[in-house]
């Protein structure tokens, strides 16, 4: 025979988690395979002197080392 008294409640929210997690499941199965999994490239229209400047306006760095970047060659050398 089935006892309906402490052990109802739990039998409720199993069969609630059952589809719930089913339909999980099937959007996570959708969506994952489809999602580009690589690395944001970063923007390459932007400068070394136009990030050279955003960093100095945030005060990343110090007056001095911005002009003594910004006076560096180009050719990637420090």
């Amino acid at each position: 025979m089935w006892h309906w008294g402490y052990e109802s409640w739990w039998m409720g929210a199993v069969m609630l988690l059952n589809p719930v997690s089913v339909v999980a499941l099937v959007v996570w199965a959708i969506r994952v395979p489809g999602r580009d999994h690589t690395p944001a490239q970063p923007d390459a229209r932007r400068s070394a002197l136009d990030i050279l400047e955003e960093r100095h306006a945030r005060g990343g760095i110090h007056d001095d080392e911005f002009r003594r970047r910004r006076g560096a060659p180009l050719d990637g050398h420090r």
